[in-house]
């Protein structure tokens, strides 16, 4: 049985529009190894690969904090920062470099922020996966042939539902453990029995994440590194809320991930670290999965500083027979 059909339930319809229809997804049913990492000033944007040789609304209640100026601030931060490290490169148009983009100005990666553990292949062993590596931090990675796999597209902010896209933005902040962020659904607990048919409110309570921030999702999709908040050092972002129909609750079968009944992006701040969004007119009679998507302000996925974690969502099941 398809639930999105049985239900006649538009997936678009009333919501915040991070599905941009006319992109919206189709439904049907090696190593690189780089020479010896030499110091250098600056490396320029033309560093390629070579393959290895060896196996290798935000206005709402948030206590004191208006999320909207301080992601102005924090933006306006970042700039300044970008044009400083600019100004100080010394490839930046001074000493005679010719070589300039169209705007006149260099594409290079500051020998500071080059990252040392990209040099290595991990020195792979028993049925370890050797790393790619790179002495430019993967800067042309989606112009090599590993991001052109499937005839892959540069993203350039846009959702890409129906061929690989490629992103090269940096993924930027990690929250350090104990700020890693976590999540609750409070109403409805897993195996709730909850009545058909009427509208049904969703509460969940979230720590180490300050929500209601969110860049526009038709084109700065993935487009911007996650950031932290100086303060409390979380990370800033939002959370969505996905319902999807099941057979039963002991079922065993994989949801397809493009099936859903209700999909909602939570743009406010948490109110005493709870948001919450309603279901206007319920769900039928059946068997439901709830589940959080939480990501940063670029709607993308929040990195662990460790391996050895658990989820930052949370998922709960529960039925209207």
């Amino acid at each position: 049985m398809n639930p999105v059909n049985s239900y006649n339930y538009d997936p678009f319809d009333s919501l915040r529009s991070e599905y941009d229809p006319s992109n919206s997804p189709s439904i049907t049913g090696r190593s690189l190894e780089e020479k010896r990492y030499e110091p250098q000033s600056s490396i320029t944007a033309s560093d390629v690969f070579t393959k290895a040789s060896s196996p290798e609304p935000e206005d709402t209640d948030s206590g004191k904090i208006d999320l909207y100026k301080r992601m102005l601030l924090k933006t306006r931060h970042i700039h300044l920062e970008n044009q400083r490290l600019m100004r100080r490169s010394p490839q930046n148009g001074r000493k005679g470099d010719k070589k300039k983009d169209g705007e006149g100005r260099i594409l290079s990666l500051n020998s500071f922020a080059v990252q040392k553990g990209a040099l290595t292949d991990g020195k792979p062993t028993g049925e370890q996966a050797p790393s790619l590596t790179s002495k430019n931090n993967f800067i042309n990675f989606c112009v090599s042939s590993f991001g052109k796999i499937g005839g892959a597209v540069i993203m350039n902010g846009i959702q890409q539902p129906d061929k690989p896209g490629c992103n090269g933005v940096v993924m930027g902040m990690v929250p350090d453990k104990n700020h890693m962020p976590a999540c609750k659904f409070i109403s409805p607990k897993n195996l709730d029995v909850i009545k058909a048919n009427q509208t049904l409110e969703v509460f969940l309570k979230v720590r180490n994440i300050i929500l209601g921030v969110f860049t526009n999702p038709k084109n700065t999709y993935l487009q911007g590194p996650v950031q932290l908040d100086p303060d409390t050092k979380s990370v800033l972002g939002h959370t969505h809320v996905v319902v999807q129909q099941i057979d039963c609750l002991e079922s065993i079968n994989i949801p397809d991930p493009t099936m859903f009944i209700f999909f909602k992006g939570i743009d406010n701040a948490a109110k005493d670290d709870v948001v919450s969004v309603k279901i206007e007119g319920g769900l039928p009679k059946g068997f439901f999965r709830i589940s959080s998507v939480t990501t940063a302000g670029n709607h993308q996925p929040i990195s662990s500083p460790v391996a050895q974690r658990s989820s930052f969502d949370d998922g709960a099941f529960f039925s209207d027979p």
